[in-house]
């Protein structure tokens, strides 16, 4: 699904010349012409937008309305003679490229994300379980004042199956160069680009976990998702500063890091034994007491974590905490990326035997189980003010805009929000952003979000499996014994309209199935999504989960082997106005429940 801006399909980039036998002009400089885009897309398109109603949303001074006017009017020629691609960014980027190997590797796959507590995302096909492709000796307090840090892993894409069963990277996968940035594009649409190849993901997430056993947090995840223990970092492998448990569903990783009680973990000794550096038991204690249950940092795997984090700094991104060596080719490093959520880079060597840091120490896991959790589809971010956020993000990352939403797409009547989806090249990494729409009936529920999780932060990540029906069905089994809830489904005449939209690709046994199980369905010119929501997880109305799949956008690589487009099916533009209405009527409920009692009673 494109932009809600742009006014055309998808043509080759090109250096746009401007006639300079023309009378001059006022020159644009790059963050006015942004202003001018963004304003022009949360408009509806060049041939929607006025000049005047563009020079209200951009809000710059020393810019006449004439001058609007003459530099729309060149957008729209431009838009019309070239076709505008309505994907190109708007925003200079960095170049994030890989070896021609890599990036032919890189093609087919569904690169990963990680992320506090989540699930993995999708794959072609519905109704099967092809898995197609990675303690405590001392009980750790969880009381108000203490924080446990998740992290989630994937390794970027799809991996080879193995003989017993398991899941291996290639060398390939796992490789990333960051380069110099290549001389800026001009696309038809006005923007600047570079070309850019995003990497491999991986993810952590702080938690304020209500139990006081750790195995036993552990344990509940794996029982409600399916995910095994793989790897501990704790006091019996010599790791006085922190305990954590690695676990792992095919290229989806968790990783639950927990502070000790007490003095435990405070002092020069303790913390260099931490397996994780820039882990602090006090930040972990804050964040929690701020935030609650939520996502702290999303870590990327690249091929030097110093250089990333060069690259990154000198292209704007605001520094968190400084290149790491952690000794045998691992390196960790830290920038902000919205909030208080970080976006950590991580270096290791290659090779399936390889421990997930120094300091950690495999687990036995002896009946494993599995719900069919693959991949991490994309995390969203809610933030006060969209423009400034999706700019800094997608100048140091090279993102471009992949998806826009207005709260005329995804309101109701009473409230609303808008959204942008950045994304790396291949569209295989999304990173939606949300920001809420003030003066209507309602507060939009993205401020709600900003008022209980304490500023911008994660809303949810998104977890795909090649059979999301069968994933479901597993959870939902386990929902009455402490899993997770599931947001209240559609109005049967919501399926109705999934025949006419879906019934040549989904059988009546499987649209009946979505109904049951209150799966929302949608499609766009390639392919079709499948996504369902949890209700919060944690003790704010804050951070939820969404299950996915993809189906369709099947192309072949030049060996002749099928791998699925990234973004297939869109991003549920026509399910959002029902997701919307069923958190708006959540809300409600809680709400009711909040109301004032008589005194004494």
């Amino acid at each position: 699904m494109g932009s809600a801006g742009g006014c055309g399909g998808s043509p080759p980039v090109v250096v746009r010349r401007y006639n300079r036998s023309e009378a001059p002009r006022m020159r644009w400089p790059e963050e006015l012409h942004r202003r001018f885009v963004h304003a022009v897309r949360r408009l509806g398109g060049c041939h929607e937008a006025t000049p005047k109603r563009i020079m209200q949303l951009m809000g710059a001074k020393g810019v006449s309305i004439s001058h609007v006017k003459s530099h729309l009017q060149m957008y729209r020629n431009s838009n019309n003679s070239s076709n505008v691609n309505r994907r190109h960014p708007v925003t200079p980027q960095i170049d994030w490229t890989t070896t021609a190997q890599q990036d032919e590797q890189q093609r087919r796959q569904m690169s990963s994300f990680s992320f506090l507590a989540t699930r993995t995302v999708p794959a072609a096909g519905i109704g099967s379980h092809s898995h197609q492709r990675p303690h405590r000796r001392q009980a750790l307090h969880a009381g108000d004042d203490d924080g446990c840090e998740l992290t989630l892993s994937i390794s970027g894409g799809a991996a080879e199956e193995s003989k017993d069963g398991g899941s291996s990277i290639t060398d390939d996968d796992d490789e990333l160069l960051i380069q110099p940035p290549a001389p800026n594009i001009i696309n038809d649409d006005g923007s600047t680009r570079h070309g850019s190849h995003c990497c491999l993901l991986l993810g952590y997430i702080v938690f304020k976990l209500l139990v006081s056993q750790f195995d036993t947090a552990a344990l509940l995840v794996r029982f409600w998702m399916g995910i095994c223990v793989m790897d501990r970092s704790d006091l019996s492998t010599g790791n006085s500063a922190h305990a954590s448990l690695l676990l792992r569903s095919a290229s989806v990783a968790f990783l639950f890091t927990a502070p000790y009680g007490g003095d435990h973990g405070v002092g020069a000794d303790a913390a260099t034994t931490a397996s994780i550096p820039s882990f602090s038991p006090g930040a972990a204690r804050r964040f929690a007491a701020d935030h609650g249950l939520a996502v702290h940092a999303v870590a990327l795997r690249v091929a030097d974590a110093a250089d990333a984090f060069r690259a990154s700094v000198a292209a704007g991104a605001r520094p968190a905490f400084q290149p790491a060596d952690l000794g045998g080719g691992f390196g960790l490093a830290e920038v902000e990326l919205y909030g208080d959520v970080v976006l950590r880079f991580v270096s290791h060597p290659d090779g399936a035997d390889a421990p997930f840091l120094p300091g950690f120490e495999g687990v036995s896991n002896p009946g494993a189980v599995d719900y069919g959790l693959r991949r991490f589809d994309h995390v969203v971010g809610n933030v006060p003010e969209l423009a400034p956020v999706a700019a800094y993000i997608s100048g140091f990352t090279g993102f471009h805009e992949f998806a826009e939403f207005t709260a005329e797409d995804v309101g109701t009547a009473e409230s609303g929000l808008n959204s942008v989806v950045l994304a790396n090249n291949a569209e295989t990494v999304l990173l939606p952003l949300n920001e809420p729409v003030h003066g209507t009936k309602r507060r939009s529920q993205i401020q709600t979000y900003l008022d209980h999780h304490g500023g911008p932060g994660v809303q949810h990540i998104a977890l795909a499996s090649d059979d999301v029906l069968g994933t479901l069905r597993e959870m939902r089994a386990r929902s009455a014994m402490g899993g997770f809830e599931f947001l209240a489904p559609p109005p049967p005449n919501y399926y109705d309209g999934v025949r006419r939209r879906a019934g040549d690709v989904l059988s009546e046994e499987q649209i009946n199935e979505c109904q049951e199980l209150g799966v929302l369905v949608d499609r766009d010119d390639q392919g079709v999504l499948l996504q369902i929501f949890t209700k919060p997880v944690g003790d704010r109305p804050t951070f939820f989960l969404e299950m996915i799949q993809r189906i369709g956008c099947m192309e072949k690589d030049e060996s002749g082997q099928e791998y699925q487009k990234g973004g297939c099916g869109g991003f549920g533009k026509g399910n959002f106005s029902e997701l919307f209405k069923s958190i708006e009527e959540y809300e409600k409920s809680l709400e009711a429940k909040q109301a004032p009692t008589v005194q004494g009673s």
